[in-house]
């Protein structure tokens, strides 16, 4: 389980590092990676938004940064 929870970590980050350093829209991780039902719980992105996020334009990416933060909001919430 320590090794899964850190694998994610791992995976989560190096999309974070590889965006900053081309310079397009920022992910929105902030290295908490704890997946719940299909969603992030430190970001708000889904799995599928987390692993295509290197396919996204910079237009999609803002669209998924947007719900995402609609997430986080029912998340702490509810």
């Amino acid at each position: 389980m320590a090794l899964a929870k850190a694998l994610q970590w791992l995976y989560c980050r190096a999309f974070f590092i590889s965006e900053v350093a081309v310079g397009k829209v920022e992910s929105p991780c902030i290295s908490q990676c704890k997946i719940k039902d299909e969603v992030c719980q430190g970001c708000g992105r889904k799995r599928s938004e987390i692993k295509g996020w290197k396919e996204l334009k910079d237009r999609e990416r803002k669209e998924v940064i947007d719900k995402s933060k609609k997430r986080l909001k029912k998340l702490k919430k509810g």
